[in-house]
């Protein structure tokens, strides 16, 4: 997991950075076109942060040139369920980091307000956005931290656990899709040391492979399989499959 959670905080500090620069340049840039004089741009910042007209240009582009990337970066983020499970990264990171980069961003740009009344205006907003989103990283925080629990309750499943063939007795389909991939709730019945057990899971397969009534899942379990609830499925290649099940679980194309 230590890859992966890397990956999760080298993306949401991506996120965060490229908000700050965004926020701060376009409040800056918006105060120096009202007030038409390029010098607003820092104005109270002090002589190290001079801009010349000239470089209002540059900086507009860089703006506009970057926001597809930071869209991107964004989307990718918020929608890292849907390539990968294995990314502690679920709905609240990515929207976290750009309440945080925008918080950082009015910041910046309040820094070189120069007036009293950019201050206190400026001030009011950078302490809404950053109290959602402190609010929202608390939430982020916990949301990864399950989802690393998750991934490595399953992980030391499949190297401490036992492996059975689960008899599939319910299928639900969440209508959900990871890639060329298709989600299922399924309900399997399984031989355990502590006997026949029943447990609930969910199990991504190929549209082709989907699990059927009737049919087979790989089920891990832990210790004699009493404890139904800390099990993991998996699609069984052995399975029998619907025929149609292809046709009928195929993805949306976009």
């Amino acid at each position: 997991m230590r890859g992966w959670k890397a990956l999760s905080i080298l993306l949401t500090l991506i996120a965060v950075c490229w908000a700050s620069f965004a926020w701060a340049l376009s409040l800056l840039l918006l105060t120096a076109l009202i007030l038409a004089d390029p010098s607003a741009l820092t104005a109270g910042a002090g002589p190290a942060f001079a801009w010349s007209e000239a470089m209002i240009v540059p900086w507009i582009c860089m703006l506009i040139g970057g926001m597809p990337v930071g869209m991107l970066l964004q989307g990718v983020a918020h929608y890292s369920s849907w390539w990968t499970d294995r990314l502690p990264m679920l709905s609240d990171a990515p929207d976290a980091a750009a309440l945080t980069g925008a918080a950082l961003g009015v910041g910046i740009a309040v820094a070189g307000a120069g007036t009293t009344l950019g201050w206190v205006l400026g001030g009011v907003v950078f302490a809404i956005l950053a109290f959602l989103a402190v609010r929202m990283l608390r939430r982020a925080v916990t949301e990864a931290r399950d989802q690393a629990e998750e991934v490595d309750r399953v992980d030391d499943l499949h190297v401490q656990g036992s492996r059975v063939q689960g008899d599939v007795e319910d299928v639900h389909f969440l209508h959900t899709w990871i890639g060329e991939s298709a989600l299922f709730d399924v309900t399997a019945s399984y031989d355990s040391p502590s006997g026949r057990r029943t447990a609930n899971g969910r199990v991504l397969s190929s549209p082709a492979g989907a699990p059927v009534v009737g049919g087979t899942v790989l089920l891990w379990f832990a210790g004699d399989g009493s404890d139904a609830e800390n099990i993991d499925m998996d699609e069984d290649p052995t399975s029998i499959r619907d025929p149609e099940a292809a046709r009928i679980y195929e993805p949306p194309s976009i």
